[in-house]
């Protein structure tokens, strides 16, 4: 079974998940690597841009959503805050140190929950 962080939004379940493939699609979106993309979604210490976070959401969520659709999960699952704090839950499942990672990180604990 491939890791991911549960959530409800609307009363559907959804799973925010970054395995190889998703990481892929989203290193194609951002058109960079994944230190970047760290950076760019708050690892640099900066608020990211809620266009930035819905993009790695949508990447996320497995199914052919929309960045419309995906906006509209990460509202209903609590909002931007909530969003950030599940992206950072998933990603660093993803580079499997969640354990490492403050809580929420990505693999180096540099991604940041927007505060």
């Amino acid at each position: 079974m491939r890791q991911g962080v549960s959530f409800e939004a609307d009363g559907k379940a959804h799973v925010l998940r970054f395995d190889v493939n998703a990481i892929c699609e989203l290193e194609a979106a951002f058109g960079c690597g994944t230190d970047e993309i760290a950076a760019r979604l708050g690892g640099d210490g900066k608020v990211p841009k809620i266009a930035d976070l819905r993009l790695a959401f949508k990447c996320g969520l497995a199914g052919a959503l929309s960045l419309q659709e995906a906006g509209e999960v990460m509202q209903a699952a609590g909002g931007v805050k909530r969003a950030s704090e599940l992206l950072g839950e998933a990603l660093a499942l993803a580079f499997g140190t969640a354990d490492e990672a403050e809580a929420p990180g990505d693999a180096r604990g540099k991604l940041k929950a927007i505060p």
